[in-house]
């Protein structure tokens, strides 16, 4: 049960962008820089380490498990700690596939400033 959490906490970090990121026009090499910082951030699995990667706006949405839905980054992060609490530690590697698509002619410009 521990490890489907934690496979589903992280698969919900994954998914989640960090916001503060620079704008990279599809450059996978500079958005794996990126999200290797957010990443290892969440390995202290301290949540206020990975806080200033992500918007702060109360109406914000993250997704993840137990519950699935968070509004805000304070409600999140609080999720987080306490799932987080049942493990002494986690790593978080990017795998060698990693391709960054920019699909619309917003891109990632919309979501990273």
């Amino acid at each position: 049960m521990r490890s489907r959490l934690l496979v589903a906490l992280l698969a919900g970090l994954s998914t989640v962008t960090p916001l503060t990121a620079q704008k990279t026009g599809g450059n996978t090499q500079e958005f794996r820089a990126r999200i290797e910082k957010v990443w290892a951030a969440w390995d202290t699995m301290d949540p206020a380490n990975a806080a200033p990667y992500y918007t702060k706006d109360a109406d914000d949405v993250f997704f993840d498990i137990a519950p699935l839905k968070y509004r805000g980054w304070n409600e999140y992060a609080e999720g987080a700690k306490k799932v987080l609490s049942a493990y002494s530690s986690i790593t978080l590697n990017l795998g060698s596939d990693l391709k960054v698509n920019q699909r619309s002619s917003r891109g990632l410009k919309g979501l990273l400033t």
